[in-house]
């Protein structure tokens, strides 16, 4: 029996260094682009140390589509609550269509990146705690220092040519009794270029499979 995702809870775009969208007239045909209604909502937030001084941020909800836009001038984020599979070729259509409406002029993102979050029910019957500790931690290791393993969670880097990954495993709401686990896992590009809309499909396809796949590879491990 394989792993079952049972919510896959947000999938989003970042943009660091940059805000898009920042022109009334930029918006305007945005807007018309996108062919939906359109609410906007603004306030201050801040990014890094709490010393840093607030940003002005506005938000852009597309309701029906269930994506909103998050952009202030040093950050830009897509976001889709509770996205299907198919629902990601819209999410990169929003998003690069906010991309090629934005003068980006001799501005440049100091990165980027894809974060999907989800939360599966493993197959070993043991609380997720327990299962975390049986599949990451070595038990060789735990028993010559005298220790008995109770359980665990991780965050694990990972690295490709061209990129990097991160994962976060722990309980559901730190509930110890669960057998839920939930992932978070994060693609992260130091790129000073902006993507266009068939690139970012194409990475939030492959974030979302190999996500899916760790998962069945780990719940496979240590049977």
């Amino acid at each position: 029996m394989a792993a079952t995702v049972r919510d896959v809870l947000k999938v989003n775009i970042v943009l660091v260094g940059i805000g898009l969208l920042r022109q009334p007239q930029e918006v305007k045909e945005f807007q018309e682009s996108v062919g939906t209604e359109m609410t906007t909502s603004t306030a201050g937030v801040v990014f890094g140390t709490a010393q840093a001084a607030p940003e002005p941020s506005v938000t852009h909800a597309l309701n029906r589509d269930r994506i909103t836009l998050e952009l202030s001038p040093s950050r830009s984020t897509v976001n889709r609550e509770y996205p299907l599979l198919e629902d990601l070729a819209r999410m990169a259509e929003v998003a690069g269509l906010a991309i090629s409406r934005t003068d980006i002029g001799e501005s440049r993102p100091r990165a980027y990146g894809y974060n999907i979050e989800l939360v599966f029910d493993q197959t070993s019957g043991k609380p997720a705690i327990e299962y975390l500790s049986d599949r990451l931690f070595r038990k060789d290791l735990a028993a010559s220092m005298g220790w008995q393993p109770q359980g665990g969670a991780a965050r694990l880097f990972f690295h490709d040519q061209e990129s990097r990954w991160s994962l976060s495993l722990e309980p559901r709401f730190q509930d110890e009794g669960s057998g839920r686990v939930f992932v978070s896992a994060n693609r992260h590009y130091e790129n000073p270029r902006l993507p266009d809309g068939d690139e970012i499909q194409q990475a939030l396809n492959t974030l979302w499979d190999q996500a899916h796949q760790f998962i069945q590879q780990l719940d496979g491990s240590a049977q």
